[in-house]
């Protein structure tokens, strides 16, 4: 009995580990075990709410220390133009509470002053120059007879009648020195002459009126008074070795209104230009 009840209790020693896992062989009885089951609902833990971190406080700093900041600050907007946005209270805010008052105070002293320096240096606007009074030249018009002529400078006029004393709007004569160019300009009425004839009556009266002084036309063509077609005749002239030159033009104003402009000097150049000034300064509209 002894050695079985040994064996017994060794085999018992020896399933001990494992009472949990497996069943131990060797045995012929059966034994049924009932577990029961309890199953519990576990209630969840409500997750706490963050707690917003707390707003860090700014840093206090020395006055000293924050005096050179405020410097800094207020230069670098003169710099960038932005003085507007500085807040005295924004840059005192790291001052020490006994001190921020003073802080405030001064700082918003120097933005102040700062603004002012702004100002002073700020050149201001040039006004716009007046614009001198534009001088007017010299000229002389003739607007008496039914036409127009503007010449420019101070001319000295004469004037004459062809049949009458005094000249009029149907017929004239205006004598006048043009800055190098004796000129006469003559006008009439008449409708049956056309400006080929008219000029070529022009050109031979003057042959005829000086016969000591030798005529030599040297070019003939047209050109335009006041939009009009107008004929003209360039000639030289010599008379005991002096040589000279002149120019005829001729052209009608209307049906019935004829003009004739002959201008003479010792230069050829001046002469053309003067012509051509007395051209452009004709309207027969007055």
């Amino acid at each position: 009995m002894k050695t079985i009840k040994k064996i017994k209790y060794l085999f018992i020693l020896s399933c001990l580990p494992i009472l949990f896992g497996i069943a131990c062989g060797g045995s012929s009885e059966s034994t049924t075990t009932t577990t029961t089951t309890t199953t519990t609902t576990a209630t969840p833990t409500p997750t706490p709410a963050p707690t917003p971190a707390p707003t860090p406080e700014p840093d206090i700093v020395s006055l000293d220390e924050l005096t050179k900041i405020i410097a800094n600050e207020i230069q670098s907007a003169v710099i960038a133009g932005t003085m507007e946005k500085l807040d005295p209270k924004d840059l005192c805010s790291r001052a020490p509470e006994i001190a921020k008052s003073t802080c405030i105070q001064k700082t918003a002293s120097d933005i102040q002053m700062a603004i002012q320096m702004i100002n002073s240096s700020t050149p201001a606007p040039t006004p716009a120059p007046t614009p001198a009074p534009i001088s007017t030249a010299p000229s002389t018009t003739i607007d008496s007879y039914g036409f127009k002529l503007n010449l420019d400078g101070e001319i000295e006029i004469e004037t004459a009648g062809l049949t009458k004393e005094k000249a009029s709007e149907d017929e004239g004569v205006v004598f006048f020195e043009y800055d190098g160019a004796s000129s006469i300009l003559l006008w009439l009425k008449d409708s049956d002459i056309g400006t080929d004839s008219f000029l070529a009556d022009s050109y031979t009266s003057l042959v005829e009126s000086q016969t000591d002084v030798t005529f030599t036309p040297i070019n003939e063509g047209d050109t335009k008074v006041d939009s009009n077609d107008s004929k003209f005749v360039a000639f030289v002239t010599e008379s005991d070795g002096t040589q000279a030159g002149g120019i005829i033009g001729t052209w009608r104003c209307g049906q019935d209104k004829l003009f004739s402009l002959t201008s003479t000097g010792l230069d050829g150049a001046v002469i053309q230009i003067r012509f051509k000034r007395i051209l452009d300064g004709f309207n027969c509209n007055k």
